[in-house]
């Protein structure tokens, strides 16, 4: 993120009889941390993917953001109400607790609100400036904790600079865009409104609130009782899951159609925050000198689910899904970061297996990181928990995986150290060593090769 944004809040458990529940208090006395820490890695790398296909900013025939602000800003002056602190005192106090809570000032944005009984709200940004609509239903009927969530929410994209990609202004300019550049459209801004979640979770205060807010938006109902919200929409999900995988396994019930929607599923976002939540909180709770790894195992979870929704129609998870082909280039460069650092030649070799990949595929943004974090331990721990995050969602087979470390090793092989980055892997999945080859010697190969040791169609 280029703005360095921080946010101060404690995290704490309190224990009720049906589950943990996790509460997040802002104080302006607790611990300071960059939100950019909490964006969801898929959004990041997606859209530096859209960036290289479109350019920076990537928003089309869309006149500038200052313009655009300007011309927002005359439409809702004229035709929306502007919230002060003397009209709507306690809600006016929550937007600026959430201001505070993400360093913004009250002078960079304003607060409206439009008659509509529709459960929504948005924002447009330049920078740091803003304003945020929301609709005349929607604060009527949620609590002031739920419309943190909302506001929280809008104030992600702001942070996360998500008016750089509009897909309004690319579709116009593109009237007979690609069928491969829509679906990475239509998969960012997905990925975008996880990341925007989870600031919106740090201003809700609690995972429960920020639950109900998603019910309430994706469902208009209102007054249901919190833990009642929370067991159905984890049923949904795990039906939901369920279904997927079926879906997957049986070609007959496969169509050609994609997943096109600009929101994740109602169920998925829940999934995503609950299973953030814990993570969240443990990461502002605990002492500088020990933070746990980034959100690394998490958001690869929660990649190959929106993964698996547009890409149910393939017949191979494995290496042919964006989720697959990003786990194999993390098992070589594991492996040839065990020595410290990645020379030349290993960033060609990576480069190599990455274009021997069925389909498009670029590993620049996975090789930067590499290349910044290279001696970060938490990097490296990450990966391995992405791994195993991947077999639990059968993105990558164990014989996949070793074929991968076969790889790794007839690449980087030859020095002790490199030897046990695999075998640590190995150990890590639990893969029998008379699984995969371990070559005594590095050796660079062709594309052939390559597709060869992977066992896949060239």
């Amino acid at each position: 993120m280029p703005r360095a944004q921080s946010i101060a809040l404690t995290a704490a458990y309190q224990q009720n009889p049906n589950h943990k529940r996790v509460s997040m208090q802002m104080s302006d006395k607790s611990e300071a941390a960059d939100v950019a820490m909490l964006r969801f890695a898929y959004d990041e790398r997606l859209s530096s993917q859209v960036f290289q296909r479109f350019g920076k900013p990537a928003t089309g025939v869309l006149p500038g953001h200052n313009a655009l602000l300007n011309m927002r800003r005359k439409h809702l002056l004229g035709d929306a109400i502007r919230i002060t602190p003397e009209l709507l005192p306690d809600v006016w106090r929550a937007f600026a607790q959430c201001l505070r809570s993400l360093g913004l000032s009250a002078q960079s944005g304003g607060l409206y609100v439009q008659q509509c009984s529709e459960y929504n709200a948005n924002v447009m940004s330049d920078g740091e400036n803003f304003d945020i609509v929301v609709n005349s239903g929607l604060l009527n009927d949620f609590s002031l904790a739920e419309f943190r969530f909302v506001v929280g929410h809008e104030l992600g994209h702001v942070l996360y600079d998500h008016h750089e990609i509009s897909l309004q202004g690319l579709f116009q300019q593109h009237s007979m865009m690609d069928e491969r550049d829509a679906l990475l459209l239509f998969g960012w801004s997905r990925a975008a409104e996880i990341s925007a979640d989870r600031v919106g979770l740090l201003c809700a205060g609690s995972v429960e609130d920020a639950v109900s807010a998603i019910f309430k938006l994706s469902s208009g109902l209102n007054g249901i009782d919190k833990s009642l919200i929370r067991a159905s929409m984890q049923q949904q999900f795990e039906d939901l899951k369920n279904h997927i995988h079926q879906w997957q396994k049986n070609p007959e019930s496969r169509d050609d159609r994609h997943d096109i929607r600009t929101h994740p599923m109602g169920p998925i976002r829940f999934r995503a925050l609950e299973v953030a939540s814990a993570h969240i909180a443990s990461i502002f709770n605990s002492p500088m000198s020990n933070k746990p790894a980034p959100l690394i195992a998490l958001d690869q979870r929660i990649a190959a689910l929106l993964d698996a929704i547009d890409e149910g129609v393939a017949e191979h998870r494995g290496f042919e899904t964006a989720a697959g082909k990003d786990m194999l280039t993390k098992i070589v460069l594991y492996v040839a970061l065990a020595g410290g650092y990645l020379s030349q030649d290993m960033l060609a070799m990576v480069r190599q297996v990455c274009a021997s990949l069925p389909g498009e595929y670029s590993p620049e943004s996975v090789i930067v990181e590499a290349n910044n974090k290279a001696l970060d331990r938490h990097f490296r721990e990450g990966i391995v928990a992405e791994l195993k995050a991947c077999f639990e969602n059968e993105i990558l087979t164990t014989d996949e995986a070793a074929r991968g470390l076969s790889l790794a090793s007839m690449l980087c092989g030859g020095e002790a150290i490199y030897l046990i980055a695999v075998h640590e892997i190995a150990r890590a999945l639990e893969i029998d060593t008379d699984r995969f080859t371990l070559s005594q010697t590095a050796r660079r190969l062709s594309r052939a090769e390559i597709v060869r040791v992977l066992g896949i169609s060239s």
